[in-house]
Parts: C-alpha cells; structure tokens; sequence
C-alpha cells in the first residue's frame, strides 16, 4: 500500500491506509506500507521514503514528498519487494502514489478519498485522465469522492451513489461494501499468476474492506 501523506503527521487518509493495513493483515495478508515519514514510522512494516513538505490547496495543507528522492526510494522498493498488487492511496497526488502507478507493472488498485473541488483536476484534467487509465481497479471510500473522482475522469457515476458508504476500518471492523461495476477477481488472479506469484489472492478479498468500487478498468502498456 503506498500513501502519498506523511504517516507521522496525523491525517484522515494516513489513519485509512494504517487501519486498512491492519485489517488486511487480520485476513492473512503481508502488507507492506510505502509513504513519507518526518519521524520514527507509526507501523513497524512500514518503508519510509524520505521527509515531506507542506502543500497547501483548497484550504488545507497536506505533508506529501514530490522530491526526486523519494521517487528515487519509491521505485527501488517496488522493484526490490516484488509485491503481487500494489494499491495506491490518492493515486494521482505527487509524490510515491503517481510514481508507483507510472512505474510499475503489478495490478494496480486506486483508492479515492478527496471529495470537493480539485483545482489540480480541474487544471490537469487530461494528465490526470490518462494517469488513471494505467489503473486496474479505482475505489472511492465514500459517494462524495466517487462524484469528485468520477467528474475528474469524465466516466460515469456507478448506480447506488446516494449516500456515503460511511467506514470503520480504521477500528478494524470493515463495514458492508456497496459494488457498483463488478470487481473480476479471477482477472486479478490471472494478472497477479501472469506478474510470477506464486500465490493467488484470499478470496475473502474479492471486495476490498471499506471501499466504493468504480469499476475495473483492464490495462494495457506497451
């Protein structure tokens, strides 16, 4: 899992990826997170890749790391860990998420969380459309950000966005998930036994604990 936000400085997004790692690792999984840290890592299987600067956009500042360095750190554990998915947490902001969705060849599953206007999307609609078409699978961890992720991508909002899914895997109880477009699980597996695994994913995570799909988008690079 790769979170954009420093985990040593308290954030919601920080606090979802910390949870849901928790969580995952309950069901069996290894689970590695990949993210910026200004201090000692708040989880001990966590890869630090370097310190993070303040952004500040829509009236908040968020902790993220678009230094060279930190791509530098963020391509040499993909590369070194050889992971079998790689799920990036606001795939598209600068910094480890968009340099682990543009190199690296294992599936990929995007999670949205910011909801509102972006001035980013609004500015960068293109390059944030074609950086989300290298996406396997995009997720929204409630109805708001599906409509901001959906309006940014120009793809259609999946039925049942009325209201927010609400979460509680940050207290490790995954609450129901609402599939809007089906998430192909023996396509995932397929993609995962294609990329050298040797194992295939739990079954129990054909829906992933939390989140709102968007669809699954099937991939090709060159």
């Amino acid at each position: 899992m790769v979170c954009p936000y420093s985990l040593t400085i308290p954030g919601g997004v920080q606090s979802q990826v910390l949870g849901l790692a928790r969580t995952l690792r309950t069901l069996g999984h290894e689970v590695r997170v990949l993210a910026p840290c200004d201090g000692a890592p708040p989880d001990p299987a966590t890869t630090p890749l370097g310190a993070s600067i303040p952004f500040a956009e829509n009236g908040s500042v968020a902790p993220i790391a678009p230094d060279p360095a930190c791509a530098l750190r963020t391509i040499r554990a993909l590369r070194d860990e050889g992971f079998d998915v790689v799920h990036l947490h606001e795939p598209l902001v600068p910094g480890p998420t968009l340099t682990a969705l543009l190199f690296t060849d294992a599936p990929l599953v995007g999670t949205f969380h910011r909801s509102g206007r972006s001035d980013v999307y609004d500015k960068f609609r293109s390059q944030v459309q074609w950086c989300a078409d290298h996406l396997d699978i995009r997720v929204a961890v409630s109805a708001e950000a599906a409509r901001t992720a959906s309006s940014a991508l120009l793809e259609p909002l999946p039925p049942g966005t009325g209201s927010p899914s609400g979460s509680s895997v940050v207290a490790g109880q995954p609450p129901s998930v609402g599939i809007w477009n089906g998430f192909d699980a023996e396509d995932m597996e397929a993609r995962i036994a294609r990329a050298g695994s040797t194992t295939a994913p739990n079954r129990s995570m054909d829906r992933d604990p939390g989140m709102m799909s968007l669809g699954a988008t099937p991939r090709q690079r060159p």
